[in-house]
């Protein structure tokens, strides 16, 4: 089966390379489940290869999407220029001054982040904290 939390090497920008902690993560985690464990609502989207396409349009940036939080529109993607940048941006918004949100100087601020939003996210919605994950076939 193939893993769900990587693009395809032939989507991604060339010479790009998952940062050692993302894939210490995805390693972690069964390649059939998308919640990534203990932060809802972010599950894994390393897999929406239109959000990698669209990235350059979108934002002038080449990008890797690998998180998205469910029902939130947000969506992580690592900078795809040799560092180790992390962009939160919601590229359903309609209004493009408001599609880019935050950025991060790596994938561990990222999580730090995504560990506090999690927190705040189940005080406001307690029983999303015992849903299934996606993908298992």
């Amino acid at each position: 089966m193939e893993n769900r939390h990587y693009l395809a090497v032939s989507e991604l920008p060339v010479g790009f390379i998952y940062p050692a902690a993302y894939r210490a993560l995805v390693d972690a985690c069964p390649p059939d489940v998308a919640a990534i464990p203990g932060l809802p609502p972010w599950i894994f989207s390393g897999n929406l290869a239109w959000a990698a396409q669209e990235s350059l349009d979108m934002f002038g940036l080449a990008l890797v999407p690998f998180a998205q939080a469910v029902q939130q529109d947000l969506l992580d993607y690592f900078v795809a220029d040799g560092g180790s940048r992390v962009v939160l941006a919601n590229p359903w918004e309609s209004d493009e001054r408001f599609r880019y949100y935050r950025e991060f100087p790596g994938f561990d601020a990222w999580l730090d982040f995504a560990r506090s939003y999690s927190a705040d996210f189940l005080v406001r919605n307690p029983e999303r904290g015992f849903e299934s994950a996606w993908f298992r076939e």
